[in-house]
């Protein structure tokens, strides 16, 4: 599973002896001074959102829903996105930071390399990839959770993906999924460690992969 820290400062990616006055600099630092302070108050406030959830599941006595709650603040606590229970506002706040600071990193790779800088452009435009995979991933899980129909010839089985990054089918029960930004595809892992994938894009009504044997499989949302 890709991680990418969105709540910390990202890293510089212009050399120290970079002209102070250089205006594509500075208009990436003060986009990356904006992300980072407004990331540390959407940090604060998702964690006492968060704290506030498990506390609830715990007054009424639910491990399981305590499992999911931990395995998600982990994974946003590892630099993952903000936690599929909390409000909608959280998630649309961050977003916008996304968007906001990708857009700045894309103008900055742009004018670099249309002035021939390619030193300075390539570590921002890993820091763009970067970004761009945490935003296709929101995306990917706001599709993914639920429960697909899993076709494969004359097999069919149910496959429902949870937020945390677990999922359970009704044929080999629990297993994981993961998203790889690298090779544009999600695949869940079963515990026997047979893996089955689909590519993205993903469409609900039908999106085709590759099951654990090789051979083809499609999976539509239900």
């Amino acid at each position: 599973m890709f991680m990418v820290v969105i709540a910390c400062a990202f890293q510089s990616g212009v050399s120290g002896d970079e002209p102070a006055k250089d205006p594509t600099h500075q208009k990436v630092e003060k986009a990356r001074m904006i992300f980072q302070s407004e990331s540390e108050k959407l940090k604060t406030s998702v964690k006492e959102a968060m704290d506030k959830q498990v506390e609830l599941a715990r007054k009424s006595g639910n491990k399981d829903a305590i499992d999911h709650l931990n395995k998600e603040i982990e994974r946003f606590e590892s630099g993952g996105p903000i936690p599929s229970f909390l409000p909608d506002a959280y998630h649309k706040k961050q977003v916008v930071m996304l968007q906001r600071i990708e857009k700045s990193l894309d103008a900055a790779v742009k004018e670099y390399t249309k002035k021939g800088k390619d030193d300075e452009a390539e570590p921002l435009s890993k820091e763009l990839k970067s970004v761009r995979s945490v935003l296709q991933f929101i995306d990917v899980r706001r599709t993914i959770v639920g429960t697909w129909r899993m076709t494969a010839g004359g097999f069919a089985a149910d496959v429902t993906f949870f937020a945390d990054g677990t999922a359970h089918t009704s044929t080999m029960h629990e297993c994981t999924w993961e998203f790889d930004p690298e090779k544009q595809q999600l695949a869940w892992t079963y515990p026997n460690g047979l893996i089955e994938m689909v590519k993205l894009p993903i469409d609900t009504r039908g999106t085709k992969g590759v099951s654990s044997a090789g051979t083809e499989i499609v999976i539509t949302k239900k």
